[in-house]
């Protein structure tokens, strides 16, 4: 059993409004996805945000994590706020994190609170996973951005200007990206 498992059994048996649960992807354990099932608000958000803190400090190995937010019912902007509260820890572990199956109004809450910037958000696990992947590249593929981390779709090696933060990146046909200066 995963040494993580504690941690959601401990959380669920608090009787919450959410429960957590997770599993690695393909067995693979440097890809987690966390699912989450009920409702993310302040009562339970910094509960929520420490077990994801520690999960995340304990665990180097694991290096994407994925939640799943199929069966979470509602989001306050506190739950919002647990979310970006371990964004600053995943990025010191060098972990990237995706959000996946987001329930439009959740979105839109996200994304009138100003947040949406902050967040990777994928259409299927697999394209997690690829956005963060190593090794041989065969395009149209995902890339993410040096200067601020947004996963890029990439059609062709070439000079692109990122989205999110309007800097200038190449991808060689290696599949390297990198800044370009001036």
């Amino acid at each position: 059993m995963p040494y993580w498992s504690s941690y959601f059994d401990e959380f669920n048996q608090t009787n919450n409004g959410l429960a957590l649960s997770g599993a690695f992807y393909k067995e693979d354990q440097t890809r987690l996805i966390i699912s989450l099932d009920g409702f993310l608000e302040t009562k339970n958000s910094p509960i929520f945000a420490e077990v994801v803190k520690k999960i995340l400090k304990l665990s180097s190995e694991v290096k994407t994590v994925v939640f799943d937010l199929l069966k979470l019912t509602y989001m306050s902007s506190t739950g919002i706020g647990a979310f970006t509260e371990f964004l600053a820890v995943a990025k010191q572990q060098g972990t990237d994190l995706f959000l996946y199956n987001l329930a439009d109004k959740i979105k839109t809450v996200i994304e009138n609170l100003g947040f949406s910037k902050f967040f990777n958000y994928v259409d299927n696990v697999e394209e997690a996973f690829e956005a963060v992947k190593t090794g041989e590249v065969n395009f149209p593929a995902l890339f993410r951005c040096p200067y601020c981390s947004k996963p890029l779709k990439i059609g062709k090696p070439g000079l692109y200007r990122c989205p999110l933060c309007r800097q200038r990146i190449t991808v060689d046909a290696g599949g390297t990206p990198k800044r370009v200066k001036g």
